[in-house]
C-alpha cells in the first residue's frame, strides 16, 4: 500500500511501536524516510536482534515488566530487553524492517529458521492468490498452500480462453500453476536457498471466515488451515 500511496504523490511515514514501549519505538520523518521500513528509532531507544531475528527492544520509556504476570517475566531480561515477538531486520543506515512474527516462525528439519511473511505477501500478490500459506515446520524443504481467489480465477480463465474453469481443475492446470510460480520465483529472490518455497499444493476449497480458518480481522488461522488440509500436507511432503 505503501507503493500504491506514493506512487499516487502521497508520502506515507510508516512507525513501529507497541503497549510496552509506550510511544513510538521507530518512525519515519520527511526527508528521512525508507519505504518498507518502520523508520529509525526514536531518542531514547536501543534496539538488537537476537539470534532467532527477533527484535529486542531497551529505553527509559519502555514498560520495566507486567505487573502481577509472572509468566511473562521472560519478555524482559536482567539488562532490561524487552522480547517483542516481532521478527525484523535493521539496514547499514539505522533504518528497521519489520518482518514477522516469532510464534510464526518456522524450523525446518534442516534447523533453518524461515519467516513466513514475507514470502506468503509477495505470493499473494498474484491476483488469482486470496491466501498463501507457507509450511516447513520440521520439515525437508519449505512449501506453500495456496487458496484461490474463485472470482478473480474466473476473470482470468476467460482472458486465456479458459471461460468455465473450475476451482478443481485449477488446481492442476498448468497455466494457473506457472502465473503462481512468477510470484513464489519473485518472493523466493528475497530469501535464501533453505528458505525458498520449493513446492505447492492448491487447496480445493476457499478459506474464510465461514470455514474457520480467517479471523474477522482476515488474519490466517495457520494451525487450522494446516490441521483441516492434512492431505494437502501429504501432497506436498509425502
Amino acid at each position: 500500500l505503501a507503493h500504491l500511496f506514493t506512487g499516487m504523490g502521497l508520502e506515507i511515514y510508516e512507525g513501529y511501536g507497541l503497549t510496552e514501549s509506550t510511544a513510538p519505538a521507530a518512525v519515519n520523518v520527511p526527508h528521512n524516510a525508507r519505504l518498507g521500513s518502520v523508520g529509525k528509532l526514536v531518542p531514547g531507544m536501543e534496539a538488537k536482534l537476537a539470534d532467532s531475528g527477533e527484535l529486542l527492544l531497551r529505553g527509559v520509556v519502555v514498560s520495566p515488566g507486567y505487573l502481577s504476570q509472572e509468566e511473562t517475566a521472560d519478555s524482559f531480561d536482567a539488562e532490561g530487553w524487552f522480547a517483542t515477538g516481532d521478527l525484523a531486520e535493521i539496514d547499514d543506515d539505522g533504518f528497521l524492517y519489520i518482518t514477522g512474527r516469532t510464534k510464526d516462525l518456522l524450523v525446518t528439519a534442516g534447523g533453518k529458521n524461515v519467516s513466513p511473511a514475507p514470502l506468503e505477501e509477495t505470493i499473494s500478490t498474484a491476483p488469482i492468490v486470496a491466501h498463501a500459506i507457507v509450511v516447513g515446520e520440521n520439515k525437508p524443504f519449505v512449501g506453500v498452500l495456496i487458496s484461490l481467489d474463485t472470482d478473480e480465477l474466473r476473470a482470468w480463465a476467460a482472458r486465456r480462453g479458459k471461460v468455465g474453469l473450475t476451482l478443481e481443475e485449477a488446481r492442476t492446470d498448468a497455466d494457473v500453476h506457472a502465473e503462481i510460480q512468477s510470484y513464489i520465483d519473485l518472493a523466493n529472490q528475497s530469501v535464501s536457498k533453505a528458505e525458498s518455497v520449493r513446492k505447492m499444493v492448491i487447496l480445493p476449497t476457499e478459506l474464510s471466515q465461514e470455514t474457520g480458518h480467517v479471523t474477522p480481522s482476515e488474519k490466517l488461522r495457520r494451525a487450522s488451515v494446516i490441521e483441516d488440509f492434512d492431505e494437502a500436507m501429504d501432497e506436498l511432503y509425502g
